[in-house]
């Protein structure tokens, strides 16, 4: 018996992460009667590693396959933003050489879900805790060619910084190096009073419209913006770009926390809508995921 659970178990385990059941297996695994089974567990700490060098095979929002880390499946991503994840493929269906601005990247599912999906595809991640831009990094890994930049900062309505994407982008990877872990990332808002003042805050036209920047000047340009209540700010960042690029917006509203900077959801929607924008709603849980894009001028 302990030979064919030897022999089962471990591919027990690796269909059980490629379908997301990982949370399971890890209650199993402090059952009482299995926790000091040690005999059980050696073979599969082997596999596992095994895993975490090749990567597990998992679906994300029920449309795109990646290869993700193994550290990263206990997710339930199978069902993740569904509507979102689907906006996301179909506009890389259209453009196959876009480039995705991931904003509030988190540990990297829309980064990893783009470079899957779109293998000339390019990602720039970014998100103010620093954690979570070297998980995003790690997410990706396995993502074939160099086609993700990582940046560590806050976007907002203005670029204090004054640097162009390419600066910023190796500013960023010094201050980054060696730093950063998976299990710590957070959320760090605008809005937090206790903020680290080391972050830096940048602006989409500071880094991609600005006369010294040369970075992804050209080609299909879509925004996704997750930012906890700061998504006006975001977007008064980037008049230029909606009026010179016009790309596709992927928008998470938070009608809780817009509050926080004086905003409302109506205030959102009317600024996109002078920007020349028409706005679609997805889905709505605990905040409202939109799909903004630029309406077709008329005859």
């Amino acid at each position: 018996m302990r030979v064919a659970l030897r022999q089962t178990l471990p591919f027990v385990v690796e269909s059980a992460a490629n379908m997301n059941w990982y949370r399971i297996v890890q209650r199993i695994r402090h059952l009482p009667l299995l926790e000091r089974a040690e005999w059980v567990w050696a073979p599969l700490r082997a596999r596992f590693r095994r895993l975490a060098v090749k990567g597990v095979s998992i679906t994300i929002g029920g449309r795109c396959q990646v290869l993700m880390p193994a550290e990263f499946c206990g997710g339930d991503w199978w069902s993740y933003e569904r509507e979102s994840i689907a906006a996301l493929v179909e506009w890389l269906d259209r453009h196959p050489r876009g480039t995705v601005v991931d904003i509030g990247c988190s540990v990297g599912i829309f980064s990893v879900t783009a470079l899957f999906h779109a293998p000339q595809a390019r990602v720039v991640a970014i998100d103010p805790d620093a954690n979570s831009v070297q998980a995003a990094r790690r997410m990706c890994r396995f993502a074939a060619g160099k086609r993700l930049m990582t940046l560590h900062g806050f976007i907002a309505a203005d670029n204090p910084t004054g640097l162009p994407l390419a600066e910023a982008v190796a500013k960023s990877d010094e201050r980054l190096e060696g730093g950063g872990a998976a299990g710590a990332t957070r959320y760090i808002c605008l809005s937090d009073h206790d903020r680290p003042a080391s972050i830096p805050t940048y602006s989409i036209d500071g880094l991609l419209c600005a006369p010294a920047s040369n970075a992804l000047k050209d080609g299909p340009l879509l925004l996704k913006c997750d930012v906890e209540g700061a998504e006006l700010l975001v977007l008064e960042g980037a008049r230029r770009c909606l009026t010179e690029r016009s790309p596709a917006i992927l928008l998470s509203v938070h009608p809780p926390t817009l509050g926080q900077y004086g905003h409302t959801v109506c205030d959102v929607r009317r600024y996109l809508e002078a920007a020349g924008y028409s706005t679609r709603v997805l889905a709505v849980d605990h905040e409202e995921h939109w799909w903004c894009e630029k309406r077709e001028p008329h005859a």
